[in-house]
């Protein structure tokens, strides 16, 4: 009797074991799916440091397209390449533009108004990769709906009880991501009607606005927001922080914003860099520009960094750079938009060759459109 009880028990014994390991498998799988096996990788950036003389040899400048001057493009808020084509967001006139793989003008988005299908200002705009439309944010939270190919509006709806959209982006057909400012949380995933929100809002935090919030590579979605100086991963049900990048001592400790007046004083007592925008990532690299605000003081200057994904290196750059900001790119190249008249002011031994010949040789303007450069960094 007594060895039938121990059967029993071995028995039993082995089955809560098998039951255990199971569940582990389990949870590890689950944990895998929801991408918080990732570990947090920190970005150390040198904010005084300028390092384009120790890496303008390594400039390789691929190819060049000036763009069509039948319209002047004054300010740049936003650039995106799509199938080829480029499209901006012409500040100056609040239109978008759309150049073809020549630097031909293909259509102008220009419809500001108070009519149902116009908007009061662009507040944003961004390519559904997915669906190809353009969409345009207006700044009443307005989102109106365009072809890419033709520039027709297809759709205009409105987003309710949001203080206001600041960016968004096609996580897949039906699901989308918005950059909100507040008034509960900064992110919000939708699904046909359903939402998710994420990262609470701050306020001392997350009252900014940004130009480009998020980027996009296929099968990796990023995001930033407010002064916060994490970058996330976004999928169509989770966020999760990814990159931290760290300003040394001209950072803003995180635990300050608990108390909103005590991160607001670090302004006068000290130079603070944050305000991550501009997030472009393919393959090798993540670029990001953020801004340095001197103390106490209102010249606030924007910087940039390209961090690389091979030798974990981060390279910053100081605002007079004429290849920032990066406003896209491709598996290979960044993308940068190149003022003539912005060239005209670096000296002739900062900028790269090509650029200057190209410039002599088809006799460009001081003038004119900017050019889209497509460059990258060789090892």
């Amino acid at each position: 009797m007594e060895s039938l009880h121990c059967d029993v028990l071995t028995l039993l014994k082995d089955e809560l074991m098998r039951k255990i390991g199971l569940l582990i498998c389990c949870l590890i799988l689950l944990s895998c799916q929801n991408g918080d096996h990732k570990e947090l990788i920190t970005i150390n950036v040198n904010v005084l440091k300028e390092d384009f003389n120790s890496i303008k040899n390594r400039i390789v400048i691929e190819k060049i397209i000036p763009l069509d001057d039948s319209i002047p493009i004054g300010k740049i808020r936003k650039a995106i390449i799509h199938k080829s084509n480029l499209f901006v967001h012409n500040k100056s006139k609040d239109e978008i533009l759309c150049f073809n793989e020549k630097g031909e003008l293909v259509y102008s988005i220009f419809s500001k108004g108070r009519g149902p299908e116009e908007y009061v200002s662009i507040q944003n705009f961004f390519i559904d990769f997915i669906n190809d439309e353009l969409v345009i944010l207006s700044s009443d939270n307005k989102i109106l709906r365009y072809s890419c190919n033709s520039g027709a509006l297809l759709n205009v709806s409105k987003i309710e009880n949001k203080a206001m959209i600041l960016d968004g982006i096609q996580l897949s057909k039906d699901v989308i991501a918005w950059y909100t400012m507040g008034p509960e949380y900064n992110l919000e995933i939708s699904n046909k009607g359903a939402s998710k929100q994420f990262i609470p809002f701050i306020e001392a935090r997350d009252m900014t606005f940004s130009e480009k919030a998020f980027s996009a590579r296929e099968g990796n979605v990023l995001f930033v927001h407010g002064t916060c100086d994490y970058i996330y991963k976004v999928d169509k049900d989770t966020v999760n922080r990814l990159y931290f990048i760290d300003f040394g001592s001209y950072k803003i400790p995180v635990e300050l914003y608990e108390n909103p007046s005590q991160a607001m004083a670090v302004y006068e007592k000290q130079d603070v860099a944050t305000k991550l925008d501009f997030i472009v990532e393919n393959e090798g690299y993540l670029s990001f520009s953020y801004m340095l605000f001197p103390k106490a003081s209102f010249n606030v200057k924007s910087q940039y960094s390209i961090y690389s994904k091979i030798d974990k290196k981060c390279y910053n750059f100081h605002s007079d750079t004429y290849l920032f900001p990066i406003y896209d790119c491709t598996d290979e190249s960044f993308i940068s938009l190149v003022s003539p008249a912005k060239i005209s002011s670096v000296k002739e031994s900062d900028i790269d060759r090509k650029i200057v010949e190209y410039i002599e040789h088809n006799n460009i303007r001081e003038d004119a459109n900017p050019m889209m450069v497509f460059w990258r960094l060789d090892y």
